[in-house]
Formats: structure tokens, sequence, C-alpha cells
């Protein structure tokens, strides 16, 4: 599969691999370990992108499964 174009029109950094992941799979809640993998970002750099994204309304915390944080994008 190849980039998709809001990837290859803003680039490819870490944020902009993670919203690509969250707004084509929106139906969806992730871990942040599912969101790492899927979105081909190290966990470490993940962990400090989750609270921006979260300070910046962009993303949500829909709830605890397990130990896990689950996150998605917000539509609003």
């Amino acid at each position: 599969m190849g980039k998709s174009i809001f990837l290859e029109v803003f680039g490819e950094s870490p944020t902009n691999k993670v919203l690509d992941f969250l707004v084509v799979f929106d139906q969806f809640d992730y871990s942040m370990a599912d969101i790492a993998e899927n979105a081909d970002v190290g966990y470490s750099t993940l962990k400090e992108l989750i609270p921006k994204l979260e300070k910046k309304k962009i993303i949500f915390k829909t709830r605890i499964s397990g130990k896990s944080n689950m996150y998605k994008i917000n539509k609003k």
C-alpha cells in the first residue's frame, strides 16, 4: 500500500502518521501500542505526542481497557 495523499502533501512526520492512521481508521478506538504499530511510529515518540494532541483536543481518551488508555480522533 502506498502513502496516503495526506502524507504525500504534508510529509511523513510522526504526528502526521498518527493523524493519518486515526482519520482513516476512525470507527474504532486504539491503544498507544496499536497506534504506534499501525502508524509506524516509535512508542516512545508516541508517548510524547499523545499528551500534545490531547491538549489541542485533536484526539481524546475514550476509555481504559485493562491497563491501556484507548484513543480516538476528535471529529468535532
